[in-house]
């Protein structure tokens, strides 16, 4: 990411004429009536929604802005792997929360969900609001969203869809986007997209929530979206919609690639076959390569061979191909990966560090007389203070008041493996409650 892949694709070539702010001559993405309003109305007529706005902060925002349609106190339901910013919004906004889990295979990737489960949690708790849910997921796994808005109209709560990985689905396979069956979806038009970072989208499909989303949003961005953002998103979606060669170049070069791959010896491609219920395919645009214990040299031998990856962890690699990825690259992919995996019998020679550094002073960080400051190993049975959180993906595997595990404290370790950031751990520590 981003998805230009440092400009190999871009539609607007000088940002700097086009950077200016709210004046007479220009418009206001919060009382549109000029080239912001038409672009509104062009993005409303393409994606088939009530309502589309421009974000200009990230789908971070989005989902701030979505979460905005809930009053203090409200319950809602999550898929456990969904991004820190709900978390993060659950606090702001006072929510409840309650969990339903993925159906996840051996290496620890979403491969679907129980809808079973999942009316049984709607009819145990009436009084739920919403359901929130990422798809595709991190590693490229799409649910059965129209299955789940069914369900969801059927208990009369709102879905939520956190689409950050999907903007490419609607120039592909629109039955494969939430946008067509969801309340709310929030797009990253960066991250799959040839926009620039922190590009996304809002979509409405309930007229009755989009002023609550609409009065969420001026209340979280920025009084100034940037003008350079909006209109590379404009020219983003007009030039794909009106341009197939660029989606179905990359969906030919992806299914030749996946298809070379399953002749992999000792790596094996995440795929339609290891689906499970609920889910519908993986994404064109994701490559997820199951190589376990040996994942992390996998990443450093690609890594010499000029591939930065999008994830990495123990067990498995995730790759991001987009609009901008030539035949070239997808060539070279496929040969560095085969010579790779050729050398990966022979075994692994790479010293990864497996400490770190403790430059955490607890004296330098304020903390009430309710918490303390141990070892993350000491810590197991205790319950945290903080959200763990490695990143990436950002999705959290604790949140505050649940127990530290030993479950936890490997996921923590396999994350400092691999260089990941945590975010809640303080050096080598974590704050528990006492």
């Amino acid at each position: 990411m981003p998805g230009h892949k440092g400009g190999r694709l871009v539609f607007i070539d000088d940002f700097h004429k086009i950077d200016v702010t709210e004046t007479i001559f220009t418009d206001d993405l919060y009382f549109a009536r000029g080239i912001i309003k038409d672009s509104l109305d062009r993005l409303k007529e393409f994606y088939g929604t009530k309502a589309s706005y421009f974000l200009t902060n990230g789908s971070t925002v989005g989902i701030l802005s979505a979460m905005n349609v809930h009053s203090r106190g409200e319950e809602v339901l999550l898929l456990r792997d969904c991004h820190k910013s709900v978390y993060n919004s659950i606090d702001i906004f006072g929510l409840k929360a309650s969990y339903i889990n993925e159906i996840k295979n051996e290496q620890g990737i979403s491969v679907g969900i129980d809808l079973v489960e999942l009316e049984q949690k709607f009819k145990k708790n009436p009084a739920l609001s919403s359901f929130i849910v990422t798809s595709p997921t991190y590693e490229g796994l799409i649910y059965d969203i129209k299955s789940i808005a069914n369900l969801c109209r059927e208990y009369n709560v709102s879905l939520i869809v956190d689409e950050a990985h999907g903007a490419h689905l609607n120039f592909w396979d629109k039955s494969l986007s939430g946008v067509s069956y969801a309340d709310i979806v929030i797009q990253s038009m960066h991250k799959t997209l040839p926009a620039i970072t922190s590009c996304a989208l809002i979509h409405i499909n309930d007229e009755f929530l989009v002023e609550k989303v609409f009065e969420g949003l001026k209340k979280f961005q920025s009084s100034s979206p940037s003008f350079i953002m909006m209109a590379e998103m404009d020219a983003v979606v007009s030039k794909l919609a009106d341009d197939t060669h660029y989606i179905d170049d990359l969906v030919c070069n992806m299914t030749k690639l996946k298809k070379d791959l399953l002749s992999l010896k000792n790596i094996t491609l995440f795929d339609d076959d290891n689906l499970s219920k609920g889910a519908l395919s993986t994404d064109v645009c994701k490559l997820t390569l199951i190589c376990p214990k040996k994942a992390y040299h996998v990443e450093s031998l690609l890594l010499k061979r000029g591939f930065v990856l999008e994830m990495c962890t123990q067990d498995y690699l995730t790759c991001i191909f987009t609009v901008a990825d030539k035949r070239n690259i997808f060539e070279k992919f496929k040969k560095d990966i085969f010579e790779i995996d050729g050398i990966l019998d022979k075994g692994v020679d790479i010293d990864f560090n497996k400490g770190i550094k403790d430059l955490f002073s607890e004296e330098s960080f304020v903390q009430d007389e309710n918490t303390e400051f141990l070892e993350f190993s000491l810590a197991i049975g205790r319950k945290s203070a903080d959200k763990i959180i490695p990143y990436p993906p950002g999705v959290p595997i604790l949140t505050k008041g649940e127990e530290i595990t030993w479950e936890v404290i490997e996921k923590i370790s396999k994350s400092l493996l691999g260089n990941k950031s945590v975010y809640g751990l303080y050096g080598t520590k974590l704050r528990v409650i006492r």
